[in-house]
């Protein structure tokens, strides 16, 4: 999509812009109060044009004020988190002057984008299919506590009093302008809704992860007594230019773990439960460490033992690759933190959501983890084994250097024969298997060694380490 298309769109209604951050801005006839009640209005990336040619009209008509996210890209990460949780899914904010003004603008909004999608904007009030509205500070005061702390300060629409603009989820206002029909856009309920689906059959033991995209859940199921990952993904969140959100790649990595069944080194399966707006992937736990935190020292200064268990991990590593290859799956998301270590120093390989049928006509998703995609993987090109090949090989050189995949990446854009000397001197190794991982980092794919040859490059470099005894 392009990145002037909002701005476009905007100048053919006829308003006259500014840029502040990532927002247009658009100033009505009237001056903007200090707070009030103001609408949210969310979109998909694929419904936000329409959206606006829907909505820019009703603004124009009664010269209301507003800002709109500025490109694609920015109503992607709104709608991604990646701008924080109270800003996620706000592709438009639109200031009516008043509460009388914003009560008899909600209808018109209400109205004009029935049947749109798009994330529900969790600190407001939902009012229709894509239209929030909460009251807080428009222009407020800014306080500086006694610590430092910095606070917006409003006055309270019922008391006068000045007090702090929070975001409350469940927002439930006392009073509001807009009819018994408006709900939290988020509370209880959609916890209770997936407690019930659960009931009987699994339950929830702690929250792992938590953002808006969804939760992943420590989760025990109640026949077999074992533990259990329950990982959700909310509706028009993390969409996507084909309209897919984070709903539909839970029910992908289904799919793809389901390919995988019986593989050695990959969770199972258990089932997908669905509410009205969560889609909940079950799978088995894998116990074990993430891979970035066995990171410790260059294995130039280990003992022996360790040197040759490092290389006995990343050998493991490179054998469960491929088995998924074999399995006609790309994995696309192999980072120090989505391989999993048992007490016997096994490796696991979890969070399947970018994975890719080999082959498929299917348009990837995007992106994957900094430092571990390939300029490839990060232009959006059609995956091949090439990408996890540029990940493993970071992988294991991160491993085997004990540092950071941000200190591989300074290395190995050096020249070769300089990348190859300061990998020697961290890693104690001869030049024959360095000279193939550093080649697993090359721009072009061609270029890059395959799995047998990463492996036999491992297995003669294990050889020479020796059996510790």
């Amino acid at each position: 999509m392009r990145p002037d298309l909002y701005k476009d769109i905007l100048h053919n209604h006829g308003f006259q812009l500014a840029a502040e951050g990532p927002w247009l801005e658009a100033r009505g006839v009237r001056a903007l109060p200090q707070e009030g009640w103001k609408f949210h209005i969310s979109a998909i990336l694929v419904h936000a044009e329409r959206v606006l040619n829907a909505v820019l009209p009703i603004l124009k008509e009664h010269g209301i004020s507003f800002k709109v996210a500025r490109t694609p890209s920015i109503l992607n990460e709104l709608n991604s988190g990646l701008l924080g949780e109270t800003q996620s899914g706000k592709f438009m904010t639109v200031y009516p002057a008043d509460e009388h003004e914003a009560g008899a603008l909600a209808p018109a909004l209400i109205s004009a984008t029935q049947g749109f999608r798009g994330p529900r904007v969790m600190t407001d009030l939902r009012l229709g299919d894509v239209v929030h509205s909460r009251f807080g500070g428009i222009l407020p005061l800014i306080e500086r506590t006694d610590r430092g702390k910095i606070r917006r300060m409003i006055a309270d629409q019922i008391t006068g009093e000045l007090v702090e603009d929070t975001y409350d989820v469940p927002y439930a206002p006392a009073v509001h302008p807009f009819g018994s029909d408006a709900r939290p856009a988020y509370g209880h309920e959609e916890s209770r809704e997936l407690a019930e689906q659960l009931q009987g059959r699994y339950i929830l033991v702690s929250r792992l992860k938590n953002d808006v995209k969804g939760s992943v859940f420590l989760g025990l199921a109640l026949e077999t007594k074992q533990s259990v990952i329950i990982k959700t993904g909310r509706r028009d969140y993390l969409d996507d230019p084909q309209g897919r959100d984070m709903y539909e790649r839970v029910h992908h990595e289904a799919d793809i773990l389901r390919m995988l069944n019986n593989v050695e080194g990959v969770p199972s399966v258990e089932g997908v439960i669905e509410t009205s707006d969560i889609a909940a992937l079950i799978k088995t736990f894998v116990p074990g460490t993430p891979l970035r935190d066995a990171l410790s020292w260059p294995l130039a200064f280990r003992p022996r033992h360790e040197r040759y268990g490092m290389l006995t991990i990343g050998r493991s590593i490179v054998a469960l690759v491929e088995r998924l290859h074999e399995a006609g799956v790309l994995h696309r998301d192999l980072s120090d933190g989505n391989v999993v270590l048992d007490d016997a120093l096994r490796p696991s390989l979890i969070d399947f959501e970018l994975a890719w049928k080999a082959g498929s006509e299917e348009v990837p998703y995007t992106l994957g983890t900094d430092g571990f995609m390939s300029p490839q993987q990060a232009a959006m090109e059609t995956p091949t084994t090439a990408d996890d090949i540029y990940a493993l090989g970071t992988l294991i050189l991160s491993a085997l250097c004990g540092t950071s995949v941000r200190q591989i990446h300074h290395v190995k854009f050096t020249p070769q024969h300089g990348l190859i000397r300061r990998l020697r001197r961290m890693t104690g190794l001869e030049p024959e298997l360095l000279d193939t991982l550093a080649a697993t980092v090359a721009y072009a794919p061609s270029d890059r060694p395959t799995l047998n040859e990463i492996g036999v490059a491992l297995d003669a470099a294990r050889s020479r380490e020796g059996l510790p005894q």
